[in-house]
Parts: structure tokens; sequence; C-alpha cells
């Protein structure tokens, strides 16, 4: 790779978002969830590859990236050296570090060694309190099993007395469902009121299914511009960027961090093409765009949105970066 610095350019786009697919492969084969298409090589991170990364992001990401996350298209526990990397995150200074994972191997030996590594945040995609709808949705994971790996996470971090905050993600699959008040009641109990949240988020398509918004379902969307491609920067575990989440097979060749630095393929004419086509109203024509229901859900500010355990509102955009701690205290103040 050639050199680069990325004080060459001041007109550089940051993103908000850092994500680093640390390990691509699921234990679980979601219904709402495309990994049944992913057809790209299973498989963990290389430490060549995630220290290359590192060592691009860390110039740079403090004062400009709101959240690092260490997964992307898998499941991060599957990731043997996953508390390595978180430690090595928050030995170089990167800011709000964490991963989202579904729960189910969180058992308490694995509690405590992600604890021992002090990632900021740990997000449970856990999509509900009905067993039948959880087990329907989650194929291959249990709902017993999953419920009682995040109690026990929670309580371990109690007792380490660890900062690490806590996220619950309800999934609403039937659009103005009413089981989050359920769910925020019971977990209220749990979560520490002053450093957890319970995010509520109605499911999108994923560029693979129809929408759950019936004015949705014939593709009459497209034209809405995605904040992804201006705010996100994703890194698959071969080193490949992504130009959103929604690509899992790489079919936009925007550039590998082993050939070029991140900053300039972040910054480079590909990804500025997708930028310049969202802004034109014409996502319609980018192949992966064109399917996906995303932005248009999101114009809707209650299809995403974070809560305080007590059921507190403090955010509700997706895809745009947000200062966590800045955030919070709109409503502890």
């Amino acid at each position: 790779m050639k050199s680069f610095s990325y004080t060459e350019t001041k007109d550089f786009i940051y993103p908000k978002q850092v994500c680093i697919e640390t390990y691509h492969g699921c234990n679980a084969r979601c219904g709402f969830c495309p990994v049944t298409l992913w057809t790209r090589p299973k498989g963990q991170m290389s430490d060549e590859i995630f220290n290359t990364v590192i060592d691009q992001l860390k110039e740079w990401a403090p004062g400009n990236v709101y959240k690092v996350a260490l997964m992307m298209n898998g499941e991060p526990l599957l990731d043997s050296k996953l508390e390595a990397r978180l430690a090595i995150c928050e030995a170089e200074g990167l800011p709000n570090v964490g991963f989202t994972t579904n729960g189910s191997l969180m058992n308490l030996k694995r509690a405590s060694s992600i604890l021992g590594a002090s990632p900021d945040y740990v997000v449970f995609s856990f999509d509900t309190l009905e067993k039948k709808a959880y087990e329907g949705n989650r194929r291959g994971l249990s709902y017993e099993t999953t419920l009682e790996n995040i109690l026990g996470f929670i309580r371990k971090r109690n007792e380490l007395k660890s900062k690490t905050r806590v996220v619950l993600r309800y999934v609403d699959f039937q659009e103005g469902g009413t089981g989050f008040k359920d769910y925020q009641l019971y977990f209220q109990g749990f979560l520490n009121e002053e450093l957890d949240e319970l995010q509520y988020t109605i499911a999108h398509n994923a560029g693979f299914r129809q929408s759950i918004k019936k004015e949705l379902d014939n593709g009459n969307f497209g034209a809405t511009p995605c904040d992804a491609p201006f705010n996100r920067l994703i890194i698959q575990h071969d080193g490949q960027v992504l130009m959103c989440a929604h690509d899992f097979n790489t079919e936009y060749d925007l550039g590998n961090v082993m050939e070029k630095h991140v900053l300039e393929i972040f910054n480079g004419d590909e990804f500025n093409r997708v930028r310049q086509v969202h802004e034109a109203c014409r996502r319609n024509t980018l192949v992966k765009c064109s399917t996906c229901d995303e932005p248009e859900l999101d114009k809707d500010e209650n299809t995403f949105v974070k809560y305080a355990p007590s059921g507190k509102a403090f955010f509700n955009k997706n895809n745009v970066g947000f200062d966590y701690h800045e955030e919070r205290r709109k409503i502890l103040d």
C-alpha cells in the first residue's frame, strides 16, 4: 500500500460510525436477516488486517467518530480474539467501542472476559418477550438461554462495577405493535437509568424482503436519500470496504484497506458517486439501494428511537451518528 497521509487534504468527509467486521458468519438463521444469501467465505478477520485497520483509524477517529462497532454481518462472539481486540481499541483511544450480539453465546464465562476488556457498550438484539415469536424469528436460538445470558451479563456487570453500557434492542415486526411497553417495564428493574438504554426499531427489509409498510410493498420507494453512505464506514473481515451493511456480498468494489488507506477509500470517486446519486434522489438506480426501504422508514421519527430504561426518549435518528453522553444529558439534567 502506498504512503497516504490524511492531513494532505482538508475536504475529507469523516464517518460518524465505524463498523469492523471481525467475524463473518453466524450461529442463527433469523428469518429477517439475509444470512442464507451470504456467499462470501466465512471466518475471522486476520490480525494483519485488524491491526492495519486500527493503525489507519487511530490518527483521525478520536474527535471525528462517535461510535466504533466490532461487528457487521456476523455474530461477534464467534470471534475468539474479540476481547483482545476490544482492549486494543481502548488502548489506541478509539471512541465509544462495543458490539451488537444476539446474546446466545454470552454465558457467564464469556461475560466475565468481555467485561474484563472494558467495552463502552454491548447491544443485545433481543426482539421480544414472547417466546414463540422470538424463536420463530431467531431460528436456532433458545429464548430461555438468551434471556438468562442477558440477565446474567447485567448481574455480572453490576457485580464488577463495570461502566459498560447495556443496550437492549426491541424489533417491531408488526409496525405499531404493543409489545414494547411490556418490554420496557420488564427490563427497567434490571437496568441502570443513568447508563443503560432500550432501543425500539421497526424492522426494515434489508433490501431483500417485502416492506413492513403496506404502502411500500410494491417497491414504492427509492427517492429518499440514505444517511449511511455519508456517515457510516464498514470494513468487512477481508479488509474490503462496503457501501452499506446491505451490500453483504460486496457487489460494489470500493476498495480494500490492505491496498488503500481507509479514509482515502471513504473519500474516493466511487463512494462519492454513490453519495451524488443519493443527493439527487435517484437511489433507486443503485442495485442494492433500489430494493431497500430503510430511508423511507427513517422519515418517520418513531421508527428508530432510543430510550432510557424509564421510558424517556432521547434520540430518534438512524445512521447519522451522535454524541451519546450529550444526548443523554438532555433528559437527565
